[in-house]
This record gives structure tokens, C-alpha cells and sequence, in this order.
């Protein structure tokens, strides 16, 4: 009779477990102040002009390049990558902050 050595986790699971860790929580750390500054910075504005309902599209006029810059401020910020389906929908502070929750928040 064969006998079959016993099956071992992949080295790096606890590693990749604790990589996944560190970026809900790094998610989780971000505030609606922190996408606020982001955006102000992108669009060189005052950030006292970006509130959580502010249209960063009608209001702030961000254009396509511009949003993509802040996305990616964000993606850098957050250590994530969004869908660009996610990106699209994306328009205020408020839809920032619905959208980090949702991606923080456990099934």
C-alpha cells in the first residue's frame, strides 16, 4: 500500500491571506476628507469646493483625464484596482466612499 504525504498549504497563503488583509484595511482607513483632498488636488481646487454630493462631473467640470488621474490617485491610496465599470459610476465622494465599502465589506 502507497502511502500519500500529507497535503501542505502553498507556502505563501498565509502571506497572500495577510496581503489582502493589509488592503481592505488600508480601504477601510480611507475617509471622505482623503477623497475630497484627492479630488481638490487633481482639479486644483480649493478642497472646501468638493463635498460629498458634489457632481465631480457637472459642478467640479472634471473631465475624462482628469478622472482617470483620480482614479488612479485612489487605486494607489486604496493599494486596489477598480473596474472600469466601477470607475464609471463613480461621481462624487459619496459614490467613492459607497463603493470602498462595499469592496471592504465581507460576503
Amino acid at each position: 500500500m502507497t502511502r500519500m504525504p500529507p497535503v501542505l498549504d502553498p507556502p505563501d497563503r498565509h502571506l497572500r491571506a495577510g496581503a489582502v488583509a493589509a488592503k481592505e484595511k488600508k480601504m477601510s482607513m480611507i475617509t471622505d476628507r482623503d477623497v475630497r483632498e484627492m479630488v481638490a488636488n487633481v482639479l486644483e481646487v480649493n478642497v472646501t469646493e468638493v463635498e460629498s454630493e458634489t457632481s465631480f462631473h457637472v459642478e467640479l467640470e472634471m473631465d475624462s483625464l482628469q478622472k482617470a488621474e483620480f482614479i488612479v490617485a485612489l487605486e494607489r491610496a486604496c493599494d486596489a484596482e477598480f473596474a472600469p465599470a466601477d470607475a464609471a459610476e463613480i461621481d462624487s465622494v459619496r459614490d467613492v466612499m459607497r463603493l470602498l465599502d462595499e469592496r471592504h465589506r465581507v460576503p
